[in-house]
Parts: C-alpha cells; structure tokens; sequence
C-alpha cells in the first residue's frame, strides 16, 4: 500500500525510518535533554514550557525511570501549587533538603496540614517513606510530628 505521495503507509515503514534516525538509548537522551531544559525554562507548572516539557516525556511509552523521575517533578511542582507554595521549577530540581521542602509546602497555608491525602502524595513523590529499614523511616516520622504539632498549634484535636 501506498500514500498518493508514493510512500507506503504501513506503521512498519514509519517505525524503521525513525529507527534509523536514534538509537533507544539516544533517542531517550533527546527526550530528557529537552524535557529538562523545558522544565528549567518555565516559571510555574502551568506554563507553556512546562507544557512542553511533559509532551516531551509522554513520548516514550512506557516511561523508564529517569523519564518518570522528571514527570514525578511536574507532578511536585503541581502539588506544590495546590498547597500555595511557589517555587520555580529550577529551585525544586536544585533543592536537596526535602525535609524543609515539605515543611514549607506544609506551613504556606494554615489548613494544608489537613491535605492528608496530598502530604501523602507529596511524601511519595519526594521519596520520604515509612518503610522501615530504609533511609525515608525517619524523615517520614519527621514530618508526621511536624503534622502533629501544627495540628495541635490550632487546637485542631480531630
């Protein structure tokens, strides 16, 4: 089968064209290279850049883990914004206190200390987990005594 353009129409020959343009492995290089400098470039998850940045990693499907890793930022970022706390997309990549992270998303806002379900997302994004035995078990204690104590500095006993 043909195109009226004279070139076959099959997903095959789409596929092996493109497969002798990149490698996998370069062509995943490509990818993150852009998606990074996308997501270094905008200002708030919201933007076009950002917008960019995520087309650029949803065009490998499954994602691997270094792809995933920088969609789990797009992710934070979003989170963050629900809890009304800004950061640029850069300061987050740079930021290596995720404790502090955390605590700053938690206090932008009085009542984000109740999000249970978005400190619990956050907590997983930003890899602080309750696994015990692991390097997150502590972290993770951290910041439910820091939930703790906001919620009793409101008197907030529910």
């Amino acid at each position: 089968h043909t195109s009226g353009l004279g070139r076959p129409t099959n997903d095959t020959y789409v596929s092996d064209t493109w497969k002798s343009c990149l490698s996998h492995e370069e062509s995943i290089n490509v990818v993150l290279h852009a998606s990074q400098q996308y997501f270094n470039a905008s200002t708030h998850f919201m933007d076009k850049q950002m917008q960019l940045a995520r087309t650029c990693l949803q065009l490998v499907q499954p994602p691997i883990e270094m792809l995933q890793e920088e969609l789990n930022l797009i992710a934070i970022l979003s989170l963050l914004d629900d809890f009304k706390f800004d950061l640029l997309p850069a300061q987050l990549r740079a930021c290596e206190d995720k404790l502090k992270l955390m605590r700053n998303a938690i206090d932008a806002k009085p009542d984000n200390y109740r999000r249970k379900k978005k400190v619990d997302k956050l907590l997983s994004l930003l890899k602080i987990q309750n696994i015990p035995g692991e390097d997150g078990v502590i972290d993770f204690y951290e910041i439910s005594i820091f939930l703790a104590e906001k919620a009793y500095s409101v008197e907030d006993r529910r």
